[in-house]
């Protein structure tokens, strides 16, 4: 964990962290940190979290223009003390895509040919479209590449619920004890 957490809530808040870890399991079993305020364990949040998204639960969330100029100017101010960290991971995801650009010049014409495609079906329909890799450029188990047999074109909305996901079913591929 690099940093040790503090051992109690009491201890947390003397401290200001925000999180602390027992070791003890939570009522669902997880042993996992815990957040200061509020006490929740970090995986039952994760674990809510990500069946909220796969029920569209934040769709609708925060409609109102209040609330979005709201978000706008916290994201101009975190972007203005945090420039750094934004431009270290432009750079980063700059270089995934570099490094995993092969083949020939006339493929990489037809990336840039799904790109533009992308946003003409964005511009024609009102819906926005993302250009997708569809087995991920960076993942625990595989590294895709970026050439025009690994992309898609999916809707903003497709493409965020499939995140940076992989699941090895679903694409034709053997393993190394397999091959024969």
């Amino acid at each position: 964990m690099g940093e040790e957490l503090p051992k109690t809530r009491k201890q947390a808040l003397e401290q200001g962290a925000p999180q602390y870890f027992t070791g003890k399991p939570c009522k669902f079993g997880h042993v996992a940190p815990r957040f200061t305020h509020n006490r929740n364990c970090k995986e039952c949040v994760h674990r809510r979290n990500r069946k909220r998204t796969k029920n569209n639960y934040w769709t609708e969330y925060g409609d109102s223009d209040a609330y979005k100029e709201k978000k706008r100017a916290y994201a101009r101010e975190w972007y203005e003390q945090n420039k750094g960290r934004k431009d270290n991971y432009s750079a980063k995801r700059r270089e995934y895509v570099k490094r995993a650009t092969v083949g020939s010049d006339e493929d990489q014409i037809k990336v840039k040919k799904i790109h533009l495609r992308a946003r003409l079906l964005s511009l024609e329909t009102g819906i926005p479209h993302e250009v997708d890799h569809i087995i991920p450029l960076i993942h625990p188990l595989v590294s895709g590449l970026h050439t025009s047999a690994n992309l898609q074109i999916l809707t903003r909305e497709d493409n965020k619920a499939k995140g940076a996901r992989f699941i090895p079913e679903e694409h034709e591929w053997k393993k190394p004890s397999e091959e024969g």
